[in-house]
């Protein structure tokens, strides 16, 4: 195994630096509850091994979601913060589902991104089928409020979609280290900011989750959140944005900005597909957070941490600004900060690509 050059943890392998993390876990949890998280890190690193996947800088998401899960058993009798709602229920039931899936994938190998996408479909299609309070109901756009509101099956057809989206946009955004776990803590802290009572609450634990998580990898850079961690922290933040469109206490495009940066590249990523005539499904090396790491690692002194930085920059601007925007005392027109957002990702990645070099080959992009 490699060992870690950094200066806080040297010698460390990526196993042992995964262990760390999870004990500092179980320190913060404590009792039954931090051991069961020890032994779930342990055991998918055994799993790992035993079938030839020997990369465990891939399992990181165990942080996030092992926090989420044993935080909420360890607390919820003694507090009255969490939400045991019937949408609550259905966060956490589709969280941990779609977590073994994503565990399942780095275990086994990755399924084809066709076999993922009706999985998904699939999986998420009994979830609202069987809760009406996970259905779109309202969007503040009069027109389509109007549509979903006469026909149900559109209502749970767009559901379904916007869920499956979700999960394959922060997955396609885990190229680069720490760039879903800082999205996702701004989102639910903007979620959070709105006021949904006990559902804010569990939420918070993500966040919660992915600090513990960033507080390693801030310093050492080698272990990623994984199809695990995406898969769970798309699912259910794209839950909670179904939630908070439903309650139509937010404008719709704020919370669009909230969730930019990963919706946004993989519609940005499917278009520059479609037009070099490539299949719809199928890699990209165009992403820009790979374009920032590629040009970050051109500096030596940066070149360790390129990866864990390009992250950090890229989701602190797409994810921090709107959140920062929204804690000032000024009234903005969030549909214009999302258009802005849209000119600074495509100005940014305008500047960052290098055709010469071609650091984006669509033929090297096969399709899945």
């Amino acid at each position: 195994m490699k060992t870690s050059s950094a200066l806080l943890l040297p010698g460390l392998s990526e196993e042992a630096i995964l262990r760390w993390m999870v004990l500092i876990l179980s320190f913060l949890i404590g009792g039954v509850a931090g051991v069961c998280a020890v032994v779930i890190a342990q055991l998918l690193m055994n799993l790992s091994k035993k079938f030839g996947r020997n990369d465990t800088s891939r399992f990181g998401g165990v942080v996030v979601v092992a926090f989420f899960f044993l935080s909420q058993m360890w607390f919820v009798g003694s507090t009255g913060l969490f939400d045991m709602s019937p949408q609550a229920i259905a966060m956490m039931a589709a969280g941990m589902v779609l977590f073994a899936y994503g565990v399942y994938q780095e275990v086994l190998g990755a399924f084809p991104l066709k076999v993922s996408f009706i999985v998904l479909v699939v999986f998420f299609t009994s979830l609202v089928s069987m809760n009406e309070g996970l259905v779109l109901q309202a969007t503040s756009v009069g027109w389509f409020d109007a549509l979903l509101a006469e026909n149900t099956m559109l209502a749970i057809v767009c559901t379904v979609l916007m869920l499956v989206y979700s999960v394959f946009a922060f997955n396609t955004a885990n190229g680069a280290n720490g760039l879903i776990p800082v999205v996702s803590i701004f989102s639910v802290i903007g979620l959070a900011q709105i006021g949904l009572g006990g559902l804010g609450s569990m939420l918070s634990l993500v966040a919660v989750g992915c600090v513990i998580f960033m507080l390693f990898n801030i310093t050492i850079g080698r272990i990623y959140i994984g199809s695990g961690g995406t898969y769970f922290l798309g699912g259910v933040l794209g839950l909670a944005f179904v939630h908070v469109l439903n309650l139509q206490q937010v404008d719709v495009w704020y919370l669009l900005c909230l969730f930019f940066y990963p919706n946004v590249n993989l519609l940005f990523s499917l278009v520059r597909r479609l037009s070099a005539g490539k299949a719809f499904f199928g890699d990209d090396n165009g992403h820009l957070h790979n374009l920032l790491y590629r040009r970050l690692g051109q500096y030596t002194l940066l070149k360790k941490q390129a990866n864990t930085l390009s992250g950090l920059v890229v989701g602190a601007v797409f994810a921090g600004l709107p959140l920062a925007l929204a804690n000032t005392q000024v009234e903005y027109n969030w549909l214009v900060v999302y258009a802005f957002l849209w000119v600074l990702y495509v100005a940014s990645w305008v500047v960052l690509v290098d055709r010469k070099t071609k650091e984006i080959d669509f033929l090297s992009a096969t399709s899945q």
